[in-house]
């Protein structure tokens, strides 16, 4: 996987979980493994990370689109959430917001 210099780094903590690494990321999202899949709101068109942990929107211009979404993102995951228990879905046990931007807890299906 190539490199993603917004991606937070191993050895970050979000929500009282280690992350451990990066294992995927769309336009939407970056994934990370910390024992469970973490997914991130961090929309690389609209927004960066400062300091390596906060999500900062690059332009002002861009803070509706970004707050949209992050809603969108939240309404994923409140639907992946009803599939708990569901062997063919990685099920959503938690979501929080920190670092200026929306996360999601998953099952990491192997």
């Amino acid at each position: 996987m190539k490199e993603c210099p917004i991606a937070l780094q191993a050895g970050t903590v979000l929500n009282n979980r280690d992350i451990m690494g990066r294992f995927g990321q769309s336009c939407f999202g970056i994934m990370y493994l910390a024992w469970v899949a973490v997914k991130e709101f961090m929309s690389g068109e609209i927004a960066t990370c400062v300091g390596g942990t906060a999500a900062s929107v690059m332009m002002e211009t861009c803070s509706k689109e970004f707050a949209y979404g992050v809603g969108r993102f939240l309404e994923e995951a409140w639907t992946l959430a009803k599939f708990i228990g569901n062997l063919n879905i990685a099920g959503v046990s938690s979501y929080f917001d920190e670092n200026d931007t929306s996360y999601f807890v998953m099952d990491h299906i192997i």
